[in-house]
C-alpha cells in the first residue's frame, strides 16, 4: 500500500510540473523540478525499483501526450526532452535499485550482528550460570564439610534450610517492603542461603566444636569467630558476582545469625532492625534447631520446651514479628516430620 501510495504522489507532482512547463513557454525553472522527480525522488521516498520503472514510465509517456495535445512546441524539441528525461529516468531507477539493495544488504547484516550477539550473550550467560553453579555447589560442600565436623548436629543444615524458607514464606509482604526486598526474589535464595550460616566453623578445632561440658571463655571467643571467618570467606567470592543475593543473604546471614534483637550478641552488636531480616530469621530458626537437637554439651530438648525458650526470647533475643510468626509455624505441624 505504501507502495502504491507514493507511486501516486510521485506522478502528481510530475504531471503537474510538466502542466507548468507547457503553460509557460519557453525554458523556465520547471523544466528542473522535473529533472529532480525523475532522478531523485524514485530512491530518496523510497520507491522500490519495479515501482520507480512503472512510475517513470507512466510520467514520460504523460510528458509526451500533453506536449503534443497541449503545446505548440515542436516534435523534434518534445522527443529530445523525452530523451534527455529518460536519462534522468534512468538515474532515478538505478539509484532506487541501489537504495534497495542497500536496505536489503543493512538488513541481513543487523540481522546477523544481532544474531551473532544474542548467540555470545547466551554463551556468556551460560559461562557465568555455570560457573555460578559451581561456586554455589564448592560453598554447600564446604558449609556440608562443617557440618559434618560437629559430631552431633545430624541434619542440622537441612532443618534450617526447610525451616527458614517456610517462616520466609509466611511473613507478610509489608515486611520484605519496608526492608525494599522482592519476596519471591528473596524465598528463592533464603534456602541456599540459609544453609551458609555456620560455614565458618570449617575453619574452628574440632577439640572446641566437640567438647562435652562449656566451654571456657577463651574458647567461646574462639567459636564466635566462626561469624566473621565465613563472612569473609564468602566476602572473597562477592567480588566475582555481582549483585549476586544468594552471596549477599549468605554474607548476611554467616555474620549476623548470633546478633540479638536486644543487641547483646556478637560480633558487632547489632540491635534491632540494623540486623538484617535474612539473619534475624535463621536467628530463631539455629537457636531452635540447637534446643530440639542433641549436642556434646546437652540432650536435645522437647518440642513444647523449645518453643517456651523461644517465646521468653521474643523482643531480647529475637525479633518478636519474626518469632511469634515462628512459633505459629511449628505449631501448625501436627508432629515432627518437618523437623526430619
Amino acid at each position: 500500500m505504501y507502495q502504491y501510495v507514493v507511486m501516486l504522489l510521485v506522478y502528481l507532482a510530475g504531471v503537474g510540473i510538466i502542466l507548468m512547463i507547457i503553460k509557460i513557454e519557453g525554458p523556465n525553472y520547471y523544466f528542473s523540478g522535473l529533472f529532480l522527480v525523475l532522478a531523485l525522488d524514485f530512491f530518496m521516498i523510497r520507491l522500490k525499483t519495479l515501482y520507480s520503472t512503472i512510475t517513470a514510465s507512466i510520467i514520460l509517456l504523460s510528458f509526451v501526450g500533453i506536449s503534443f495535445l497541449f503545446s505548440d512546441i515542436d516534435v523534434s524539441v518534445i522527443l529530445c526532452t523525452l530523451m534527455f528525461y529518460m536519462s534522468f529516468c534512468v538515474i532515478g531507477i538505478i539509484g532506487s535499485r541501489f537504495f534497495d539493495e542497500y536496505r536489503l544488504n543493512q538488513f541481513y547484516q543487523e540481522t546477523l550482528l544481532t544474531g551473532e550477539k544474542i548467540v555470545l550473550e547466551k554463551q556468556i550467560y551460560k559461562q557465568y550460570e555455570d560457573t555460578k553453579a559451581y561456586h554455589e555447589a564448592t560453598i554447600l560442600t564446604l558449609a556440608k564439610l562443617a557440618e559434618s565436623r560437629d559430631l552431633l548436629t545430624g541434619d542440622h543444615i537441612n532443618r534450617v534450610s526447610k525451616l527458614s524458607y517456610l517462616l520466609a514464606k509466611r511473613l507478610p509482604e509489608s515486611i520484605y517492603r519496608d526492608h525494599q526486598l522482592n519476596k519471591s526474589t528473596f524465598l528463592e535464595k533464603i534456602t541456599l542461603a540459609s544453609s551458609l550460616h555456620d560455614i565458618g566453623k570449617i575453619a574452628i578445632s574440632d577439640v572446641i566444636l566437640n567438647k562435652r561440658g562449656n566451654l571456657t571463655v577463651e574458647e567461646f571467643d574462639i567459636i564466635k569467630k566462626h561469624t566473621t571467618i565465613g563472612y569473609d570467606m564468602l566476602k572473597e567470592m562477592q567480588s566475582d558476582y555481582k549483585d549476586n543475593l544468594f552471596i549477599e543473604l549468605g554474607l548476611q546471614i554467616t555474620k549476623s545469625h548470633h546478633e540479638r534483637w536486644d543487641g547483646m550478641g556478637y560480633p558487632e552488636g547489632l540491635n534491632g532492625y540494623k540486623i538484617p531480616l535474612a539473619a534475624r530469621i535463621v536467628a530463631v530458626v539455629d537457636v531452635f534447631d540447637a534446643l530440639i537437637s542433641e549436642r556434646p554439651y546437652k540432650k536435645a530438648f522437647s518440642r513444647e520446651k523449645s518453643l517456651a525458650i523461644i517465646k521468653k526470647g521474643i523482643g531480647s533475643h529475637f525479633d518478636p514479628v519474626v518469632a511469634n510468626e515462628f512459633i505459629d509455624l511449628i505449631k501448625s505441624f501436627k508432629d515432627d516430620v518437618c523437623l526430619d
